[in-house]
This record gives structure tokens, sequence and C-alpha cells, in this order.
């Protein structure tokens, strides 16, 4: 009997850690994702999006994932004090409550590196956000300008 009790009071954390994470997932919102097209002999290409946390916690992307892609990084473009442009690697993306981060050209941005194809203009492609608990995936579309550019 005891036993019995323990496996149910289990299951039924689990079942609201579940609902708990599900919650949480559902307050991360997506817009104006994109992927810029780049030659089919291109060996990286950039994303950019704008994320929004509508919920009560800090949200934080700690991967990127995509199927045709080696890896893919976060990257920042910074100057340096004499002038040029480097990109820096960001290991991790935290979006606080009520918080929207833009990635986009020229800042924040994703980079997917070691293609193993290039999606080509007009394509859209699944691109998976690790959590710290969870996955979400958004769809891009792959897109010669941004999408306020045309």
């Amino acid at each position: 009997m005891r036993k019995a009790f323990f496996k149910g009071l289990l299951g039924g954390l689990l079942v609201l850690a579940g609902q708990g994470h599900a919650g949480e997932i559902e307050t991360l919102e997506v817009k104006d994702a994109w992927l810029r097209a780049a030659p089919p002999v291109a060996s990286s290409m950039a994303g950019y999006l704008t994320i929004t946390n509508a919920g009560a916690q800090p949200r934080t992307v700690v991967g990127i994932t995509s199927d045709f892609a080696g890896h893919v990084m976060l990257h920042e473009t910074v100057t340096r004090e004499d002038g040029t442009r480097a990109m820096r690697h960001l290991h991790r993306l935290t979006v606080a409550p009520g918080e929207t981060v833009t990635l986009a050209p020229g800042g924040k941005h994703l980079m997917f590196m070691d293609l193993k194809r290039v999606p080509g203009e007009g394509e859209t492609v699944q691109i998976c956000f690790d959590m710290e608990v969870s996955t979400d995936c958004e769809a891009f579309p792959v897109r010669k300008a941004a999408p306020s550019d045309h």
C-alpha cells in the first residue's frame, strides 16, 4: 500500500511539473523570424527574430539547432575601439519577464555554420531553441531582406 501511494504521489508530481513547463513554453512569443538568403555555395547564413517573454519567469536560450546546419550560434556584432566590427559569441540569451529582445542585422543574430545545404529564398525551415526546461521550434522563411524592408 505504501509503495502504491508513493508511486501515485510521484506520478502526480511529474504531471504537475509537466504542466508547469508547458505554461512556460507558451510565454515566449516569436515575431518576424527570417533567414537571410545566401548563395548556394555559402558555408554560413544569418537568422533574425524578435522574442518577447510574456511570462513571469526569465526564459533562457541555451542552444539552437536546425537540420541544415552543422551548428548554430548566437552572435552579437560589436564595434572595437579602433572602429572595426567583429562578432562576439553569446553562450546564452536570457529574456527577462516582459522584455523584448530583437536579433537584427548589425546586432545580435543567429549564425548557421557548416551548412549541410543552403535553404533557398522562399523556403521555410524549422529552427529549434533549446531552453533550460524545454525546446521550442519556430518556422523561419528565407528572404533576401527583412520583413519590414519589402
